[in-house]
């Protein structure tokens, strides 16, 4: 078998793999009838669908990277921003610079973040107030800040 020069395996269409179809369909919750509709009427997916948590299992080599851009465009073209965690930095950098030109493509890449769980989930927490300055200024103060005890939900125990 003849091996492909770079320009023309830049612009191989590659066939998905079974699982990854499945696995999108089913994220997505695809399978499900629409809540509340007609069962001849289709489901509709966009901003504001709530959508049930699903597990899915994507073997070695099935491309579970390729399974989680793909749903993550989608997602970003629905109106949601997305984040994909990992438990590795390597590999979330490895798969968002393997997707940057795709997400570029359909117009995404601002609402796609890739990170590990620390790093998305410090985020998250930090979104509306530095949460770290704002406990040490507080410990410093002897007293926990209002806006961090409104943020996470801290409450004073009656002595």
């Amino acid at each position: 078998s003849a091996e492909l020069s770079d320009e023309q395996r830049k612009n191989y269409l590659l066939q998905p793999h079974a699982a990854q179809v499945i696995s999108i369909l089913r994220m997505l919750g695809m399978d499900e009838p629409a809540t509340g509709a007609p069962e001849a009427e289709q489901k509709k997916v966009g901003k504001g669908v709530q959508f049930s948590n699903h597990l899915v299992e994507i073997l070695t080599g099935e491309g579970k990277s390729v399974t989680l851009a793909v749903s993550a465009i989608m997602l970003a073209l629905l109106g949601y921003d997305v984040d994909c965690a990992c438990y590795s930095e390597y590999l979330s950098q490895r798969d968002r610079a393997a997707f940057a030109a795709l997400f570029a493509s359909f117009n995404v890449g601002g609402h796609i973040v890739y990170g590990t769980f620390n790093q998305l989930c410090e985020a998250m927490l930090n979104r509306r107030v530095d949460i770290r300055a704002t406990v040490v200024s507080g410990l410093r103060k002897g007293e926990i800040p209002a806006v961090l005890a409104s943020t996470v939900g801290i409450h004073a125990r009656p002595r």
